[in-house]
């Protein structure tokens, strides 16, 4: 990426936008004289063959279903047995032999709309295809199906509506601010949206399917707001808020019936990027993490960077107070963006998985004598890289606890690595973990294995966000991604 298409691309922001601006002076000091035509050639013909796939998918919306025989030839119609009316549709190449005229491709594949009753159908599968550049492009001359299901559902999955969660928003010039919390904050039983986008933490309650905004902090003049955290702290049957500013103090707010109240300050003031609450110690009172990120600066080390600052922990007990705990445990000085709290371990009582920034992420353990254990690396979920978000759930559904973690998926530095030499092993394995993208590991017996690109979800680009939930009401886990930035125009990146 040239520093003109960083610019274009981030502009005047902090990190972690910058995290591949810093990353790619080290690898083309590192690669040997890159020469264009040693560039990884998988993920330039992936760029074609998703341009390809795009233009198919139009072909496919516009032709009633089928595939017009510019894209495919016989024996590799692909043809919808249930889908008449197409909505959307995607094609993906899950792994590629190499050649320049032909290859064979482990292809995922989707396609959305109506049937002829009118019903909402979606048809997807896998499958082995040849592909053949015939001069125009790649055309499908080979397609098997290896698995195909359907989904009907009586009405569309997302439609779009406007319901009034709107309010203004804060020009800041910072990159990490802004947060998100929906849960029923009147016991109407009916959920509700807090949220904020760097100044005021509005909270919005709904009624009939509107939404009406009531602003219950108003922001500060130097001290942006960077997150909520929705729960109930003192166990009264209300949902209850608590605030993080970047920088600034953390602020809880007690929820009375709806109506919130400010309550005190949480700690110290700090860089604090968010938090995350859940009952670490086992009293049965909710606790919480304070996660730190820099607003200024830069890594010391993009690999694996040690400037940044701990995370703090303090111990709930149940009447909205909080007092510090752990202070004397040696919590690294990370980047951190994200953590979540699940029981990864399967041992009965949760842990705090924490997705760093420039570096390896952490899994603290909470021991019973009040200490607390890295025990990321005994348990194989370091997960190297640009870490911005981490989910926990059961994604394979074997009943264990697998993890999603958000990194970013670089296309430039995994074509710069193609044509670098000389690097020691593991450095080279560790640089290209950082380029690779998102990362998702399954539970085993005795550890984790991590499936990201062979399943097909690394592919995240700019990722920022992510969540394993059940988008398309099969029974099954789906991954979500929300990303950051537009890598291009023509490229999809969510």
């Amino acid at each position: 990426m040239s520093a003109a298409e960083h610019e274009e691309q981030c502009g005047n922001v902090q990190p972690p936008c910058a995290t591949i601006g810093a990353m790619l002076p080290l690898l083309l000091v590192l690669a040997a004289t890159p020469n264009s035509a040693q560039l990884d050639a998988q993920e330039a013909v992936n760029d074609v063959l998703e341009a390809r796939f795009g233009a198919l998918c139009t072909a496919i919306k516009t032709s009633g279903g089928r595939v017009p025989s510019t894209f495919a030839k016989p024996p590799a119609l692909l043809e919808p047995r249930h889908v008449r009316w197409v909505k959307t549709c995607s094609f993906r190449a899950l792994s590629l032999s190499s050649g320049t005229k032909s290859k064979q491709a482990h292809v995922l594949w989707e396609i959305d709309g109506l049937a002829v009753d009118g019903e909402r159908v979606t048809e997807r599968g896998e499958a082995e295809a040849t592909l053949r550049n015939d001069g125009a492009g790649w055309v499908f001359t080979g397609f098997t199906d290896t698995s195909r299901e359907v989904v009907r559902r009586p009405r569309a999955r997302f439609t779009e509506v406007d319901v009034g969660l709107t309010f203004p928003t804060a020009r800041t010039g910072h990159l990490l601010l802004g947060g998100l919390a929906v849960r029923d904050f009147n016991s109407d039983d009916v959920l509700d949206v807090a949220a904020t986008d760097g100044a005021d933490v509005v909270v919005f309650t709904q009624r009939d399917g509107r939404f009406t905004p009531k602003v219950i902090s108003r922001g500060h003049p130097r001290m942006w707001t960077s997150s909520v955290v929705a729960a109930d702290f003192d166990a009264d049957g209300d949902v209850d808020l608590v605030v993080t500013h970047h920088p600034g103090m953390v602020e809880l707010f007690r929820n009375d019936g709806g109506e919130f109240t400010l309550n005190g300050v949480i700690g110290e003031r700090g860089q604090w990027h968010s938090a995350v609450t859940g009952d670490l110690d086992g009293d049965g009172h909710l606790d919480l993490a304070l996660l730190p990120y820099p607003l200024e600066g830069t890594p010391t080390n993009p690999l694996e960077a040690h400037n940044g600052f701990p995370l703090q922990l303090y111990r709930g007990d149940g009447a909205l107070r909080f007092t510090r705990w752990l202070a004397d445990v040696p919590f690294p000085k990370r980047w951190t963006l994200a953590a979540v709290v699940a029981d990864v371990l399967n041992q009965g009582r949760p842990q705090l998985y924490v997705a760093n920034d420039y570096g390896s992420n952490d899994l603290w353990r909470f021991e019973n004598d009040g200490g607390a254990t890295n025990v990321a690396a005994s348990a194989g979920l370091v997960d190297p890289g640009n870490g911005m978000s981490a989910d926990v759930a059961d994604f394979d559904g074997d009943g264990r606890a697998d993890v999603y973690v958000a990194n970013m998926f670089s296309k430039a530095g995994t074509r710069v690595l193609a044509a670098t030499r000389g690097l020691r092993p593991e450095l080279m394995d560790r640089v290209k973990k950082f380029a690779r993208g998102n990362t998702l590991y399954l539970a085993r017996d005795g550890g984790f294995d991590e499936v990201a690109v062979a399943t097909g979800v690394n592919r995240g680009l700019w990722a920022f966000g992510s969540v394993m939930t059940d988008v398309d009401s099969d029974g099954r886990l789906d991954v979500a991604v929300a990303n950051g930035y537009l890598s291009h125009p023509n490229r999809r990146d969510s």
